[in-house]
């Protein structure tokens, strides 16, 4: 008995504050319904942006019925509810030809491969090669020819012409593009994406229903990986091609020839131009 009065003589008394307790629940209340919301948000925005990238997937993907199946003919491999697919590189030629090693304000830079390309060219379909394989000589080629690396999965142009400003293509000998760019030198870690979309001007008025005709539209991806494994040891460089197929739809294939160039670094060439002949 005195060993439970010593143990009762020890306790604290207990005091109910009910409204504490309402308020701390209240509380706990208000927190969870903002949490709720902000989840409600979040999926609402996740939604909008998937609709919007599917949206955007939609535009890019074409089907093939001889193939039965679907070809995206652009770069698709980003979240495209965010991702510019027209927007232009920014990053200049010679960005770092002034720089200086001298750490920590500057970083070290290292040489990397590169892709260099040499020609884009046009190949008509094989039947009737002499009047341009159906396509029928002359022709206006506009559109553009666009490549993308991983500095920044920008657009940099390599060739581009609009509607107005056709290159007139009289033969067979004349169905390389004349190249316009890059503007920069193009990096190789993984992949290079290059698209083309190439139409041929139609004579005529477009609104009394006279339509150009598309030649070739799609997608070229360069394995840096398997470009890399498959260079001999002795080498440095390497001349390839890689062709995007014509389809049903494209009468035309389009043959990229570049050269693979490891451990390389970026040369500019400028040319001012002194006198105009005219012509």
């Amino acid at each position: 008995g005195g060993r439970r009065r010593r143990d009762c003589v020890n306790l604290e008394p207990f005091f109910y504050d009910e409204a504490a307790t309402v308020a701390e629940a209240a509380a706990a209340a208000e927190r969870r319904e903002r949490e709720e919301q902000e989840k409600a948000r979040e999926a609402a925005a996740n939604a909008r942006r998937w609709a919007a990238h599917n949206a955007a997937l939609a535009g890019i993907r074409e089907y093939d019925p001889a193939e039965e199946t679907y070809i995206y003919t652009r770069y698709h491999y980003a979240d495209l509810s965010e991702f510019d697919l027209d927007e232009e590189s920014r990053l200049p030629p010679m960005r770092h030809t002034a720089a200086t090693y001298a750490p920590p304000a500057r970083a070290l830079h290292f040489l990397c491969d590169m892709i260099n390309v040499l020609a884009v060219c046009i190949i008509l379909p094989s039947s009737d090669r002499s009047d341009g394989g159906g396509v029928g000589f002359p022709i206006s080629v506009y559109g553009s020819v666009i490549a993308r690396d991983q500095l920044d999965y920008k657009c940099v142009h390599l060739f581009r012409r609009c509607r107005d400003d056709p290159q007139l293509i009289t033969s067979e000998d004349e169905l390389s593009l004349i190249l316009t760019g890059p503007h920069r030198g193009l990096v190789l870690y993984d992949a290079l994406y290059i698209e083309v979309d190439l139409k041929m001007k139609v004579k005529g008025d477009q609104q009394q229903g006279c339509k150009d005709k598309r030649l070739s539209k799609g997608l070229i991806v360069l394995d840096g990986v398997l470009l890399s494994t498959n260079l001999s040891d002795h080498l440095r460089a390497a001349v390839k091609t890689a062709t995007l197929d014509r389809r049903s739809t494209m009468p035309c294939a389009v043959q990229v020839t570049y050269a693979y160039v490891t451990r390389a670094v970026e040369a500019t060439v400028s040319v001012e131009l002194l006198h105009d002949q005219g012509g």
